[in-house]
């Protein structure tokens, strides 16, 4: 009986040693994001040994728990988890921030009015989202859950679901966090764009995130801008988006001279030179010059890259420029431009596929004084709106034209 009792001592004595250098294991690991799942292992382990010895008195099942112990402080020091079933391995980086900059995603789900933003976070290392909407009357928060992997695994990472409603038209923005509760700076902010027009409901990235979005941009870093022969040195590109030519607004505007101040409460951009001002707001077709009644182009201003695009043809319709397009290229330029407006009454092309466009000033007229004949090709014109016959469009044109009847030009912008 004595050697029994002191068999049992010197086991749990072992195993007080063995907590101890468990634990101070642990403490050296706090800096990793996995440190939560180690601490909770360990203290998971020794609370039912603990059990274990005073309840069941069993020296061979303490021994179990013992080795059990330490198998895990071998899995857990080597930084290895197993994902699921088919034994994929994630090999996690002692860093705090276990969502970095380069990789943060979030995704977007639009349904009507609704739509649905998901982050991922990992709440084992006590940092998670939270979202501040900057006008209330706009964007109405409806719900938000975490979503757990299918099969739980100590310290997996998981994704926190917002769910949204926007009231109507206009622009907003929701700011959202990464932090730890008792932490006042957070790990992460970013900032979404919210904004609605008649039925289309946009979404658009801001700051650090990418989205994925309901918009087709192509972005064409091989085309030119110059302004007066002068190049315009920028990294912001022409994009095509949903089939429109686009460029960033500031950077142009601004190499023209202009003022380019950004208001905040109107959510627009204001664009003044001397006694010419105008404003323009994200998401609204509604276009004007010193404050004549709007006219729609072939966009809306969008957010690309953090930055607005608007069409090309602002530069004459808005800000009474000229513009020639040169293989590709866009050349600004102080002059004015003609602005035909008619009915397709006619399409043709010629051998190397350019295309001819006759439009009439009234619809179905075959009045050759009604018509303008416009010659147009892709290296040096951009179809703002696809041209069908009985389409009414607008051609950007040189000055110049025939003095044949009908008269005949070259079309740089079709819209």
């Amino acid at each position: 009986m004595h050697r029994i009792e002191k068999t049992k001592l010197k086991d749990v004595e072992i195993f007080r040693v063995f907590i101890f250098l468990a634990k101070n294991i642990s403490n050296m690991t706090m800096n990793c994001p996995q440190h939560g799942t180690f601490y909770y292992f360990v203290r998971h382990t020794y609370i039912k040994t603990q059990l274990k010895i005073y309840f069941m008195g069993g020296i061979l099942k303490m021994k179990k728990m013992i080795s059990i112990l330490l198998t895990g402080i071998m899995v857990f020091s080597c930084g290895v988890v197993f994902a699921d079933k088919e034994a994929n391995i994630i090999k996690p980086q002692c860093v705090i921030n276990n969502l970095e900059k380069s990789s943060t995603k979030f995704n977007v789900s639009i349904s009507g009015d609704e739509f649905k933003i998901d982050l991922k976070e990992n709440p084992s290392t006590g940092y998670i989202w939270s979202y501040a909407i900057d006008d209330e009357e706009h964007v109405t928060f409806m719900d938000e859950k975490e979503i757990r992997p299918e099969i739980e695994i100590p310290g997996a990472g998981g994704n926190r679901e917002f769910a949204f409603e926007i009231n109507g038209d206009g622009v907003s923005t929701i700011t959202f966090t990464l932090r730890q509760s008792w932490e006042n700076e957070p790990l992460e902010t970013l900032r979404v764009l919210v904004h609605k027009n008649g039925e289309e409901v946009f979404v658009q990235e801001d700051e650090i995130v990418n989205i994925i979005d309901g918009n087709n941009e192509e972005i064409y870093k091989n085309i030119k801008m110059t302004y007066n022969d002068k190049e315009i040195e920028t990294e912001l590109a022409p994009v095509k988006v949903d089939g429109v030519m686009m460029m960033p607004l500031s950077v142009v505007a601004k190499n023209m001279g202009y003022n380019v101040i950004w208001n905040g409460q109107t959510k627009a951009v204001e664009i003044s030179k001397g006694s010419q001002w105008t404003s323009v707001t994200v998401g609204k077709n509604e276009y004007f010059r010193n404050k004549i009644a709007p006219q729609k182009l072939s966009s809306a201003p969008k957010i690309v890259e953090n930055r607005m695009y608007v069409p090309v043809e602002f530069v004459v319709e808005v800000l009474g420029k000229g513009i020639r397009v040169e293989e590709g290229n866009l050349r600004f330029y102080d002059g004015e431009m003609a602005i035909h407006s008619g009915y397709v009454t006619h399409i043709s092309y010629d051998e190397t596929g350019a295309m001819t466009i006759t439009i009439s000033q009234v619809k179905d007229s075959t009045d050759p004084m009604d018509t303008v004949v416009i010659h147009t090709s892709y290296a040096y014109t951009y179809y703002n709106k696809t041209v069908e016959k009985g389409a009414l469009i607008r051609v950007i044109s040189p000055m110049m034209m025939t003095k044949s009847l009908p008269p005949q030009t070259s079309g740089h912008i079709v819209y």
